[in-house]
């Protein structure tokens, strides 16, 4: 299920539940240090096994916090995390992962 999650040094943001993949790797998005992406290989067969998709994002929490489940900026560069992943939930999941991706 989707959801929010606060963790020790990071704010799990989770768009697929982990138990679908057989596999997963973590990819700095942008400059590093900042804002990551959870990538998961899905498990199954025919045209959707193997494939790649985001299964959660991860942001800093000196960048943003939660507040009522929702995130809010903490720094100018938590602003522009937060709007990245706006307009991430407008594109196709697979299509993001596969932008993601690139040289996976």
């Amino acid at each position: 299920m989707p959801g929010i999650e606060e963790r020790k040094k990071y704010v799990h943001v989770r768009v697929n539940p982990p138990d679908k993949y057989i596999r997963m790797r973590t990819k700095d998005i942008g400059r590093p240090g900042g804002m990551k992406a959870v990538i998961g290989v899905r498990r199954g067969k025919g045209s959707r096994g193997g494939t790649t998709e985001v299964q959660k994002f991860e942001l800093d929490r000196r960048d943003v916090g939660v507040r009522n489940g929702k995130l809010y900026p903490k720094t100018p560069r938590g602003r522009r995390e937060i709007r990245s992943l706006g307009g991430a939930r407008a594109r196709k999941r697979r299509s993001l992962g596969a932008r993601l991706l690139s040289g996976y």
